[in-house]
């Protein structure tokens, strides 16, 4: 294990949660956070994003159930996000296709996003144009009401450095809302190392109380923290499960998948999967 500094805390003590194929995950002695040790440098960072990534959602010829499952997620998200902030300019970024986009312009937001992957950029492109950006310095200062990072914290080597520029292009009273994976969930102390949340791309695993640390450090207040519960169906789980396999889940799937009507595998339900969801706001 290497001695960097927590990016919470500054601490360089850590110990070993779990040994994987080439890497630890560590836990910080003194705040908790959790990190993936060593961390993957950006020529292996950038391989993980290709087209290729998407095997696990079944290939592009199903882009369009996907779509559908992952627009019914968002919207029951942009409902608790309304609680809060109803209305204005809205920035994903880690946009991908730009299915949170069409969820949230369809709610009357005014939206924009940001895509590193040209292969999802330019699929996102198709339909939001020169809204879809490659960097946060094309955003004029205090621009937007709302900025969503959805799944992607956690995917960052720098998590501290994308909050400098949040809180430059974010609005007095504006509202930052993004999921990532709490690993004090029920479902991670259940499969411990075989968690499907334990990938080699996620680079850092938060739970309620460090990514309040971890905000609160950057100068932001966390409004809530609440479970987040997202759409899928079976057709979706078995290719999730062909890609990054599981014990008993994966055949038993697979069982399932050749039995049940086509119809019914793609009939979409919430589930909580032990993911949070985090309401913040600039201090």
């Amino acid at each position: 294990m290497n001695n960097s500094p927590c990016i919470i805390c500054g601490t360089e003590k850590k110990k070993s949660v779990y040994l994987m194929d080439g890497y630890h995950l560590v836990k910080c002695a003194s705040c908790g956070l959790v990190s993936a040790d060593p961390q993957p440098d950006d020529e292996a960072l950038r391989g993980f994003y290709n087209e290729n990534y998407y095997d696990s959602w079944g290939g592009l010829n199903r882009l369009e159930a996907v779509r559908k499952m992952k627009m019914s997620t968002f919207n029951k998200w942009f409902d608790e996000l309304e609680k809060i902030k109803k209305n204005g300019r809205m920035l994903d970024i880690g946009c991908a296709f730009g299915f949170s986009l069409e969820a949230a312009e369809k709610r009357g937001w005014d939206v924009y996003g940001m895509e590193l992957s040209g292969f999802s950029a330019s699929v996102a492109k198709e339909r939001f144009g020169e809204r879809i950006k490659e960097s946060l310095s094309e955003f004029d200062d205090g621009f937007f009401n709302v900025i969503t990072m959805f799944d992607l914290i956690e995917h960052l080597p720098s998590p501290v450095g994308i909050l400098k520029e949040i809180k430059r292009i974010l609005a007095n009273q504006g509202v930052v809302l993004l999921s990532t994976p709490n690993i004090k969930s029920l479902s991670s102390r259940l499969m411990g190392k075989k968690w499907f949340h334990v990938k080699c791309e996620h680079l850092y695993y938060f739970d309620p109380d460090t990514i309040r640390l971890f905000f609160h450090k950057e100068e932001f207040n966390v409004v809530k923290v609440i479970p987040a519960v997202k759409a899928f169906n079976l057709d979706y789980i078995r290719f999730q499960l062909s890609t990054y396999q599981l014990p008993l889940m994966t055949p038993l799937t697979n069982g399932l998948c050749k039995i049940l009507p086509e119809w019914y595998l793609n009939k979409n339900a919430f589930f909580r999967i032990g993911e949070m969801l985090v309401f913040v706001r600039a201090l």
